[in-house]
């Protein structure tokens, strides 16, 4: 070997070992995962990729509910660090007592940008306050209380329902991916109350939806856009490669969608607005549910901003969207869940069927014979009234406890505005990043005793009745603090619909050694779908599980 090469030889070695060195001695008492040179805890990710968010509850229950992890770890640069915590305090310190100092940050606004532009739910600050405010008050107006819960019975009788029917008449060649009717109903049904117009995915035969399709796949990249590196995603929207390729064109059909509605919504309002002034000035006006302002992009058309200027169709096209996005995945994701644990749980649903019988029974206007069958429940087209479903405890007990063990959303992420240190005495830098994991919170003995890996809806009630933790920062499923969210109430009242209907009608058995598995992305699916047989329920017993 020449001198040249030699040198070479020996200069790469010392900086090697100046490199392994400093490494060790940096990362000697991190508290969490074991930091490897350069790729940091990146090998340990990997291996478990497929059951990430066990190992990360396991990564806190380890280390007692906060840890560390870093990525890309070179000399000079600054460490690529992000603290991973389960501490209902510390959640609370970021989702409210500093809440300013934790927004959303620019990595996240950048990858959704695209789809969701200055919307709420990818804005910070000052525009995020004056969308919030507008947006709350259209969410407590009891016209869109109404106006939802009849949407949903309609959507059930004349969607869902049909669907079913045409799906055990061919369940002998195959069975049904619950998973996948579940979405497509909360899809269509988040854009008649987005929107006002359904886009139609859920039909006899589950054929493909031109605007379901795009809406999945512009998601589909924005997600993407979230995980990889922002250098890397950009590189692959310039070289329209991988997802990328097809966001562009499934964003401008997107877009066409919104801009269609919005003119033809206008067009409406002004033949409208005339005879029924009254009703379009008060949200609450009795009747005003019936009227084409019912949907949220029709509340906001009639909104003027702060400066009293209309808001403009870029800003209305954001906000539709962006609710869409919010409320497409996570309902039917809990369902899914819901209702592969009835299935591991018959006590469960027959508690909830006896709830549903009592409750018809109960009515006065004697829509049902006293008995409360099954029979008459089929036939009578039930819809139950908001009255009503506000009286289902246990079934609102169940689907909580789906929720704890199985949030719709596993974990979230915040950016750190500011040098800052947690309650129990974790230090931030600026710039970095901390996730909380509520899938992890939902394990914890610390948080819910020694039963926390049960399904137990009884730990949801008291006397009967429901009852929320007196921690409001132990379940934070629908996020909590000044971003909790709005349509909370509107989940819920959807759920216990989709849940009522399908227990009064089917018994719902899952495909014997179907695989479950949980698919890593920003929203808990489960990877192969969820495949079931219906068994329509007998109409003649009070229980027929």
């Amino acid at each position: 070997m020449d001198t040249l090469g030699w040198i070479l030889v020996q200069s790469f070695t010392a900086i090697t070992l100046l490199y392994l060195s400093w490494h060790f001695w940096n990362f000697r008492q991190v508290r969490g995962p074991f930091v490897w040179p350069i790729v940091g805890d990146l090998p340990q990710m990997m291996c478990n990729h497929s059951r990430m968010h066990d190992w990360v509850t396991q990564q806190l229950q380890k280390f007692g509910g906060t840890y560390f992890t870093y990525v890309w770890i070179v000399p000079g640069m600054r460490k690529c660090s992000v603290v991973v915590t389960s501490d209902p305090v510390n959640i609370e310190y970021v989702l409210k007592t500093n809440f300013g100092n934790f927004p959303k940050g620019p990595d996240w606004q950048d990858a959704f940008h695209d789809l969701l532009g200055n919307g709420i739910f990818n804005s910070d600050g000052e525009l995020w306050v004056a969308q919030r405010k507008t947006a709350a008050l259209e969410f407590t107006a009891k016209s869109l209380k109404s106006f939802v819960v009849g949407s949903i019975w309609e959507q059930i009788h004349d969607g869902l329902l049909p669907v079913l029917t045409h799906a055990i008449a061919a369940q002998r060649r195959r069975p049904l991916d619950l998973q996948d009717v579940l979405l497509r109903f909360t899809f269509d049904n988040v854009c008649r109350i987005s929107f006002g117009k359904d886009p139609r995915s859920l039909l006899p035969g589950l054929p493909a939806n031109e605007f379901a399709t795009a809406f999945e796949l512009a998601t589909e990249a924005t997600l993407q856009r979230v995980i990889l590196p922002g250098m890397l995603w950009r590189l692959k929207r310039a070289l329209r490669l991988g997802k990328e390729r097809h966001f562009e064109q499934s964003l401008r059909l997107i877009n066409k969608f919104a801009k269609d509605i919005i003119e033809s919504r206008r067009e409406l309002f002004s033949k409208c607005k005339t005879s029924d002034s009254k009703l379009f000035e008060d949200n609450n006006a009795e009747g005003a549910d019936k009227l084409p302002q019912s949907d949220l992009l029709s509340r906001f058309m009639q909104k003027k901003d702060d400066q009293g200027v209309p808001y403009t169709d870029e800003f209305l096209r954001d906000t539709a969207i962006n609710f869409i996005l919010a409320g497409r995945d996570t309902s039917s994701v809990a369902l899914t869940w819901f209702f592969w644990l009835l299935d591991k749980h018959p006590r469960v649903e027959q508690a909830i069927l006896q709830e549903l019988l009592h409750i018809l029974s109960c009515r006065k206007d004697q829509t049902l014979p006293s008995d409360g069958s099954i029979a008459a429940a089929q036939k009578a087209r039930i819809s139950f009234s908001y009255e009503e479903l506000e009286k289902m405890s246990y079934l609102k007990a169940a689907l909580s406890e789906t929720m704890r063990l199985y949030p719709p959303v596993p974990l979230e992420t915040r950016y750190v505005l500011h040098k800052d240190t947690l309650p129990d005495g974790t230090n931030l830098l600026e710039g970095s990043h901390i996730t909380y994991s509520i899938y992890a919170m939902g394990r914890l003995q610390s948080i819910w005793g020694h039963d926390c890996l049960e399904f137990k809806p009884e730990r949801w009630l008291q006397n009967g009745r429901y009852k929320t933790p007196e921690n409001h920062f132990q379940f934070i499923a629908f996020n909590a603090g000044p971003r909790v969210c709005l349509g909370k109430e509107m989940a819920y009242l959807q759920m216990k619909c989709l849940a009522a209907a399908l227990i009064l009608h089917y018994r719902i058995q899952i495909v014997p050694q179907h695989l479950i598995q949980q698919k890593i992305s920003l929203t808990l699916f489960m990877k192969h779908g969820l495949l079931v047989h219906l068994q329509p329920r007998n109409p003649n017993a009070a229980s027929s599980l």
